[in-house]
């Protein structure tokens, strides 16, 4: 079977497993170009809103205006393919993924110079679709913020300043003095992060 693999770095002829949050070194395969492509990603927190339909098509589903734009235009990387039966028994609870414990040989490479051309060219093809913030229902918007505020207390985002916290804190800035006031967490502070544009309407 043909996995995909999204990297920033190129010229790589061998996939080697790396440290993971699920407890050992994995590498991370997809048989979903789109879903690959969504992991050509270079900042220091990671935004993954995507799910799957019942015919099994990945969905991006954007939580703010823009996001798709915000974090994609202009990102160029690599994605690798690979060819051979990987491990679906994974931890991820993604269903088009796999993993690897073993360095995975690559048998493809291609350059992308602009990641966010590539899933619209995918959401054209019908591979994925794309859900924009301005397209979500009332509810849908209020699914949004249920599960940033969820993210924030799991994580305990407000115990230590770091970059998906600021991330929050700069784009969803109701969502983040909510959910501290309901976790009994006197002033979440202001927004200060670079990351604070084109957030929460």
């Amino acid at each position: 079977m043909l996995y995909y693999h999204g990297s920033p770095t190129g010229g790589l002829t061998t996939l080697l497993p790396h440290a993971s949050e699920h407890g050992k070194p994995l590498v991370y395969l997809s048989l979903s170009k789109p879903v690959a492509a969504l992991y050509l990603w270079k900042r220091p927190y990671t935004w993954y809103t995507y799910g799957f339909d019942p015919q099994g098509v990945p969905v991006y589903t954007e939580s703010f205006p823009g996001q798709l734009r915000r974090f994609y235009h202009g990102l160029s990387g690599y994605l690798y393919t690979c060819e051979g039966d990987f491990s679906s028994d994974n931890p991820t609870g993604i269903p088009v993924a796999a993993v690897s414990e073993k360095p995975v040989p690559v048998s493809g490479c291609e350059r992308v110079t602009d990641a966010l051309v590539l899933l619209q060219a995918c959401a054209a093809q019908g591979s994925l679709r794309l859900r924009y913030y301005e397209e979500l229902t009332p509810e849908e918007k209020q699914g949004q913020r249920r599960m940033i505020a969820e993210e924030i207390r799991r994580l305990r985002l407000w115990q230590e300043r770091s970059p998906l916290a600021e991330f929050i804190k700069g784009t969803f800035p109701s969502v983040w003095e909510e959910t501290l006031r309901s976790a009994g967490q006197a002033g979440g502070g202001s927004p200060s992060s670079p990351e604070k544009r084109g957030g929460e309407t």
